[in-house]
């Protein structure tokens, strides 16, 4: 499938200087900021300025919440038992920490939990309260990062005689959550509403709980959990960037280490592509405790056992994603006909579903759920593409299933078994309306078309000025006509990615197309080809050189 270019801007100025000014202005404008917000966008402010009712968070319900916490069993000789319960994704895992941090400091018997994926199933639900009644016999339960939906689960818990408090950011069921207290809000990370309820706390407290320790953490739960980087998050974002460069804590440090990174270098792309998958990685294929260890402990010797088993983890989840990918792949049917993808399989492993679900997406460029067959009850987790609202799709047939969540792009469900044919039917005939021809295209949005004149270490200062990067707020992205294929080749395991030398009027740039290896066949020496591209600084061998990121190629 041919991909669409959308080329938002073509340059005016002829000076360089005032071109480069252009830029600016064009990449600022195609992500929606406005003239007045320039300067908070570019120098985003310490997110100690951010408080939770900015983002829409019920001021009564954080009062509630306060008091919980303050009016805790005062009992002589008793001391009572307060549980963070999180999730098993590094957003839920960072946002367990940082309340886990934060309420010790505070003086409280703090247990953290994280549900076993295969023991407890997916956020707050009976059997993992279960357990952590058994373990801790709490008074009171705080769900991070989900609880939002799980309204039995909270009421079952009340029964037992406990408090529940619940701090998340998916899409809640319609109705009023019977929560003791609901700290709920879609425009942060379960992580970023941690941090800010943290500092709250600390400000009614009036007591320092050092939050400005746990800020790194924050940034590694926003990024992972793809929220869209403008506003709070981008504040959170670049300035948790800033404490990851220089903390001293010793699971981060080792874990920096064993993915290649060079922590004063540290930047959206490394969490999102090397740390937060060492993290999700213990939860998919074992148990999430041991990367909340990882965050948590103090000590460098336990630090780097548990980095090292993390990365194992990590290794055998790249292995079985891509086994299960080839085979999920060839149960496709790959007729470009509008209708999402679902396939299904005793032996998908509950814990990579997610990432093969992505993958699919992505090859076939359609909403994909992909299930976990079980004897009595499945698993699934969905994705989707721009444009189409798996969550929404998902909701209007949620009496098929067992429990359901999520956001537009990624969703998750639970499902008897007996009911998947009666699903696939359903959801097929819920979505082919809503894939339309534009839904179903392939397009690139280009921030502007340029020449190669105008790529200088000064263009890649003016796109420095965008970090951090991500969902929201996308790396630049240019485009130039015109181009001569100097010289090519393929690299990588099965010749996978291409690498080119392209010249326009002389001036020439390396570029390297990672997964666009195929179009070697199509090109040759001296073919003329147009580029889509974001430039980056290499070093290899102590040599440093602006090189181009193919984004894609169309040769004449």
């Amino acid at each position: 499938m041919k991909t669409k270019w959308s080329v938002r801007h073509r340059l005016k100025s002829q000076e360089q200087s005032t071109r480069l000014e252009e830029i600016l202005e064009v990449l600022l404008a195609n992500r929606g900021i406005s003239p007045q917000n320039h300067h908070q966008f570019l120098h985003p402010p310490h997110p100690d300025t951010i408080n939770l009712t900015d983002l829409g968070v019920d001021p009564k319900q954080l009062k509630r919440a306060v008091k919980l916490i303050k009016n805790r069993d005062r009992t002589p000789n008793v001391n009572p038992t307060v549980v963070v319960y999180g999730d098993y994704d590094a957003d839920g895992i960072t946002a367990a920490a940082i309340l886990y941090e934060s309420l010790t400091a505070a003086g409280l018997n703090v247990w953290p939990f994280i549900p076993d994926r295969q023991k407890h199933g997916y956020g707050l639900s009976q059997a993992g309260l279960k357990e952590v009644i058994n373990k801790h016999h709490p008074q009171l339960i705080i769900a991070v990062d989900n609880g939002i939906t799980a309204i039995d689960a909270t009421r079952w818990a009340q029964k037992q005689g406990l408090k529940v408090i619940i701090i998340d950011h998916h899409r809640p069921l319609p109705g009023r959550h019977p929560g003791d207290a609901v700290i709920h809000s879609t425009q942060a990370s379960g992580a970023g509403l941690a941090w800010l309820f943290s500092r709250y706390l600390s400000q009614q407290l009036n007591q320092n709980l050092n939050t400005a320790n746990t800020l790194e953490l924050a940034a590694i739960g926003t990024v992972a959990d793809m929220v869209p980087l403008i506003g709070a998050n981008r504040s959170l974002a670049a300035h948790g960037l800033t404490k990851l460069q220089t903390t001293a804590r010793p699971g981060i440090t080792h874990l920096i280490q064993i993915a290649g990174i060079t922590q004063a270098e540290i930047d959206s792309h490394h969490l999102g592509f090397h740390l937060a998958p060492r993290l999700n990685a213990s939860g998919r294929l074992e148990n999430a405790m041991d990367s909340l260890r990882l965050l948590c402990t103090p000590d460098p010797i336990r630090a780097a056992r548990l980095a090292q088993g993390i990365n194992r983890a990590n290794r055998l989840r790249q292995d079985l994603t891509e086994s299960l990918f080839k085979i999920a792949s060839d149960l496709v049917d790959s007729a470009d006909k509008p209708h999402p993808i679902v396939v299904a399989r005793p032996d998908f492993h509950e814990g990579v579903i997610g990432l093969v679900a992505g993958k699919l997406t992505q090859q076939f460029w359609r909403p994909a759920v992909v299930i976990s067959q079980g004897e009595i009850f499945s698993k699934a987790s969905a994705r989707s593409i721009p444009g189409f609202n798996i969550i929404d799709v998902l909701r209007k047939i949620d009496k098929l299933m067992e429990s359901c969540g999520g956001h537009p792009q990624a969703a998750g469900f639970s499902i008897r078994t007996e009911k998947i044919a009666q699903f696939i039917d359903k959801f097929t005939e819920i979505s082919r309306p809503l894939l339309t021809p534009d839904i179903l295209s392939r397009s690139l949005n280009i921030d502007a078309e340029i020449n190669f004149s105008d790529i200088s270490p000064q263009l890649l200062d003016i796109q420095n000025l965008l970090k951090p990067t991500g969902i929201g707020n996308p790396s630049p992205t240019f485009s130039t006509d015109n181009l001569i294929v100097a010289d090519l080749k393929t690299v990588g395991r099965d010749a996978k990615h291409l690498r080119l030398l392209l010249d326009q009027n002389g001036i020439q740039f390396p570029a390297i197309g990672f997964g666009l290896g195929n179009l070697a066949a199509s090109l040759s020496p001296d073919r003329t080809v147009s580029a889509a591209y974001t430039p980056f600084l290499s070093t290899f061998n102590g040599d440093t050189q602006i090189e181009l990121k193919l984004k894609d190629l169309k040769p004449y």
